[in-house]
């Protein structure tokens, strides 16, 4: 998935994402915002098709030790393993 991000239902008011560099950026050009939305969404599509499945659908929860030594969430899917979030 991207780095993109922005509400779930219809199109925010803003979107932003963070550059190679580090920094962040943001917009609230509407027609940019549904540039955005929409290559979001294709890369996502894509991706599934890659896959033959879509990751967010097999969740599964893990724990692992953190680097401070208490314990972390996590989720991978359940098919190939990738990790979805932390925390």
């Amino acid at each position: 998935m991207s780095d993109v991000f922005y509400k779930v239902k219809g199109l925010p008011s803003e979107v932003g994402g963070q550059n190679p560099d580090g920094t962040f950026w943001s917009t609230t050009d509407p027609d940019e915002i549904a540039r955005i939305v929409a290559e979001d969404e294709a890369k996502a599509e894509a991706e599934v098709a890659r896959k033959g499945h879509d990751c967010w659908d097999n969740p599964v929860h893990s724990l692992f030790r953190s680097s401070r030594g208490g314990m972390q969430d996590a989720y991978n899917c359940g098919i190939c393993g990738e990790l979805l979030q932390v925390g």
